[in-house]
């Protein structure tokens, strides 16, 4: 009896971790906004022909409390001449013993509607979410069948879809995401509380020349989520030199603020690095101040 209580509080504070975490979601990887939109929607993977994009990414959150959030993604994606692009996207979230992986493949189409002026772009993703219990990361009975039916539960089906419309320097783009658990009324995963993404976004060439140009891209964007308050993000991108440097912010309405900087260490090889301030209300804010780090390799096209 004294076991089967330890266990039921165990459960209860991994709830409230899920709880924090579904919260916690509801700040995004800041290399989203403008390194990889890829990771915001499918269709904007593969954005430029016979490239290989390779993206990963680090955040940690610092709640105060012990094992806090820990994010990680890896996203790899790559454009045919053909109007056809494929990707993979891989995200881990971890919070406390709880951790779950999002595992997602991804197939893009790209129609030409005026020559190379104006293009509608569509995505699709597909793949599994898992879901852990870390019994090493707890003091109890990790053998307890409580635990273990937990962590035994099947990899979950998802799926996500997304458009994009660009002209020029004008980039206009939508995502729904989770829609097995969202036409299914499934609330599985701190991961599947996104209901929407949309965004625009217009580039303004600041110099008037290719070379040495200085660049600026406002952008302002929408994340819907399930029983969260909805989040508005207003911000823009600067980038210098042909994109060998880059800084950016971004305001949330949920009273939180993003800064970032990027730069090339390589002709390949690009780092970036962001921080986003905790949020003042917790009903779809951040949780506390989180730190990111990311790299982006490509191979350009010949």
């Amino acid at each position: 009896m004294k076991r089967r209580i330890k266990i039921f509080i165990i459960l209860a504070c991994c709830w409230s971790c899920g709880l924090l975490a579904a919260k916690a979601q509801t700040a995004n990887f800041g290399t989203g906004y403008f390194q990889n939109q890829y990771l915001f929607n499918p269709a904007m993977l593969g954005l430029n022909n016979n490239q290989l994009n390779i993206n990963a990414a680090y955040k940690r959150e610092s709640t105060g409390i012990d094992n806090g959030p820990k994010t990680l993604y890896f996203t790899g994606d790559y454009a045919f001449n053909n109007g056809m692009g494929l990707g993979v996207n891989v995200l881990s979230d971890k919070i406390g013993p709880l951790s779950t992986t999002r595992m997602m493949a991804s197939y893009a189409y790209r129609l030409q509607l005026d020559g190379d002026k104006q293009q509608l772009h569509f995505g699709l993703a597909a793949g599994g979410i898992v879901e852990r219990f870390n019994t090493i990361d707890v003091t109890g009975d990790g053998a307890d069948e409580l635990l273990y039916n937990y962590s035994d539960r099947k990899m979950h089906f998802e799926a996500d879809f997304g458009v994009a419309y660009i002209r020029d320097r004008l980039t206009v783009q939508a995502t729904l995401p989770n829609l097995v658990s969202a036409f299914g009324n499934q609330e599985r995963s701190s991961l599947s509380q996104s209901t929407l993404f949309a965004a625009a976004s217009y580039r303004f060439n600041l110099t008037g020349t290719d070379k040495g140009s200085i660049n600026l891209e406002p952008k302002v964007a929408f994340r819907g989520f399930k029983a969260i308050k909805s989040v508005v993000d207003l911000g823009a991108n600067a980038d210098f030199m042909q994109n060998q440097f880059n800084v950016y912010a971004m305001y949330h309405t949920n009273k939180s603020v993003t800064g970032g900087i990027g730069f090339k260490a390589l002709d390949a090889l690009q780092v970036s690095a962001s921080y986003t301030s905790s949020s003042s209300t917790f009903n779809g804010g951040s949780l506390g101040n989180a730190y990111e780090i990311g790299l982006r390799f490509y191979v350009p096209k010949k």
